[in-house]
């Protein structure tokens, strides 16, 4: 129950408000401390030079990630707009090009760079609500290329069908 005191307002609103900051402080407590866990004390060495970058490059995705929720949360449309525009980039570099002889994973790219491009638009026109939008949309089109990457590229080949591949005959 809500009592008047002079111009303001005490009972439950005073103690809804306090917990929401309370939880807003905290996360953004987490957020900042996320991209500094420790590093592994020895690093296990791969076979494949190549994996080593592809892992490099996803770690450089998810920094400007973070980067773009952390630009979100402050609203700071530069970060966001510069993280959107670096993701984009990572793109065109070499490692990324790992499975772009599967027509899936072309899409996928192809969709990436358009939402990143759009992103980098909406933060520019200073849009909170439609760089959100578009961080959501870029962010399911990261997790359904990374699920089509686990679940059908290490698959054998005999055990994917042609729907998976994206050659449907």
């Amino acid at each position: 129950m809500l009592q008047k005191h002079g111009n303001q307002y005490a009972g439950s609103l005073g103690a809804g408000i306090s917990s929401v900051a309370v939880l807003l402080v905290a996360s953004l407590a987490i957020m900042a401390t996320a991209g500094h866990a420790e590093e592994p004390a020895e690093k296990i060495p791969t076979t494949e030079p190549e994996l080593a970058d592809q892992k490099d490059l996803m770690s450089e995705k998810l920094s400007y990630s973070q980067q773009i929720l952390a630009g979100l949360v402050r609203g700071d449309f530069d970060t966001i707009a510069e993280a959107a525009d670096q993701l984009n980039q990572l793109t065109h570099l070499p490692q990324w090009d790992r499975f772009l002889d599967d027509p899936v994973y072309s899409h996928f790219t192809v969709e990436f760079q358009r939402k990143a491009q759009r992103l980098a638009t909406q933060a520019r026109a200073k849009n909170l609500d439609g760089s959100a939008y578009s961080a959501q949309l870029l962010t399911a089109t990261c997790i359904a290329c990374h699920q089509h990457v686990r679940d059908v590229k290490a698959m054998p080949a005999s055990e994917v069908s042609p729907a998976q591949r994206g050659q449907e005959r």
